[in-house]
């Protein structure tokens, strides 16, 4: 077993050095490498930009290094003031030129470009310079070293798969042995019965002594019923193993079926939330249509309406001057027609005139509330507020509800609000988007 893990081991470097010359040479040299910090840069305890800081560096900071992160974007560094250990980014860092000889770049002979290495920037660079520099954090960035892993994680798969198989084989061949050999004791034991039986034909014609041939008889008889036993045993248990080893394959399908029915729920589950968010989508798109259809089918009605009362008041303004002009015996009775009508059009109260929003106005909180009713609330106070601002703007005013009536569900006249789109998370707290129609008002 040992000779052939050795042999495996061997076969995998040869491969890795066949697939990968650049990671494999990488790999067998040690990194001991000298930086120095373009910028101030922080040090953290883990190679995580979420990690906490331990130190602050200043730039110009030399560090020295012996260990990268697996993804080659962070070096680990060993601080003398304050004494700690911690993780630097590479990309704020540069190379020395007074690096030890043991860098994490080294110098490759030049070699003639193989044949099967046409596209290979580092052939390409061994044949125009003479030799290249091999930088792991370079190859990191590249993405060489993560195609290297995972090619010798395929490789490691299917070195696996290959030593099942064989186990099994070994496993087959191990039975069929047994069974082979057990025929070949149901074999010896059938012809020891027949020898005796000859053996207690010829005694009895000899005339030999009963007593010792039945004393024969029953240990021969005693010893083949030990064999059967045993045989029965051992059937016993290659029986009760060949049904572990079915039960491991069992459960080994049904895992994988399971894994492959739960890849399938999840596609399907994320195709139907796709397809429900189009659906939502297209929905608020037509209704946001209809309501600016009705929006301006309502301009349009009170434009006209608009239009009317100028066209009716100016028509009553023009007979109340020409009547005054003509019952009026001298100047000063029209004069004082004129002033009386001017008296009344002022004193005539002024109305509101509506005019609608162009768009329902969407808001969504930017804060998760314990209480989903609170935070509907503050989604539609945002859209209130977003509203009074657009009427400000037109020069306009507007009845716009305060936060109690909002939390109690009440709106003004002409004023609504759409059912609530809501969302939980894993805490159990709430964040709500909520859409408001409300109107502006001129006084006229």
């Amino acid at each position: 077993m040992t000779g052939s893990s050795t042999t495996v081991r061997g076969l995998l470097l040869v491969m890795l050095l066949l697939s990968s010359p650049v990671v494999a040479l990488a790999a067998l040299v040690p990194f001991v490498q000298q930086f120095e910090t373009r910028e101030a840069v922080t040090v953290r305890s883990t190679p995580d930009t979420g990690a906490d800081v331990v130190a602050t560096l200043p730039a110009g900071s030399q560090l020295r290094s012996k260990k990268r992160s697996s993804d080659g974007r962070w070096i680990q560094v060993r601080l003398q003031q304050p004494a700690v250990t911690g993780y630097v980014r590479t990309r704020h860092l540069q190379r020395r030129s007074t690096a030890s000889q043991s860098d994490s770049r080294i110098d490759l002979p030049a070699n003639p470009r193989p044949s099967n290495y046409q596209n290979d920037p580092l052939a390409e660079a061994i044949r125009k310079k003479g030799t290249a520099s091999l930088d792991l954090g370079e190859l990191a960035h590249s993405g060489q070293i993560e195609m290297q892993h995972a090619k010798n994680a395929r490789e490691r798969q299917r070195q696996r798969e290959l030593a099942e198989a064989r186990r099994r084989a070994k496993e087959a061949e191990r039975r069929r042995r047994e069974a082979e050999k057990e025929r070949q004791r149901q074999r010896e034991l059938a012809e020891q019965r027949r020898r005796e039986q000859e053996m207690a034909a010829q005694q009895q014609s000899s005339g030999v002594d009963w007593w010792s041939i039945t004393n024969q008889v029953l240990q021969s008889t005693a010893e083949i019923n030990r064999i059967k036993q045993e045989n029965a045993a051992r059937t016993r248990q290659l029986a009760e193993q060949a049904r572990r080893e079915q039960q491991r394959q069992q459960q080994y399908r049904q895992q994988q079926q399971a894994a492959q029915r739960q890849a399938q729920s999840q596609r399907e589950q994320w195709q139907r939330q796709q397809q429900a968010a189009a659906e939502r989508r297209r929905q608020q798109i037509a209704a946001q249509q209809r309501r600016q259809r009705e929006q301006q089918r309502l301009v349009e009605q009170q434009r006209r309406a608009s239009q009317k009362l100028l066209a009716q008041s100016a028509g009553a303004a023009s007979s109340g001057y020409s009547g005054g002009g003509s019952s009026s015996p001298s100047g000063s009775t029209g004069t004082a027609t004129r002033t009386g009508s001017d008296k009344g059009s002022s004193s005539r109260k002024k109305q509101k005139v509506y005019e609608p929003m162009p768009e329902v106005v969407s808001r969504e909180n930017f804060t998760w509330f314990s209480d989903r009713d609170r935070a509907i609330a503050n989604a539609r106070l945002k859209s209130v507020n977003d509203i009074n601002d657009r009427c400000s703007t037109k020069g306009a005013r507007s009845d716009g509800p305060r936060f109690s009536d909002i939390e109690q569900g009440n709106a003004p006249t002409r004023w609504s609000y759409a059912n609530p789109d809501c969302r939980q998370n894993s805490n159990g707290k709430w964040k709500c988007s909520a859409e408001v129609r409300g109107h502006c008002y001129r006084m006229q």
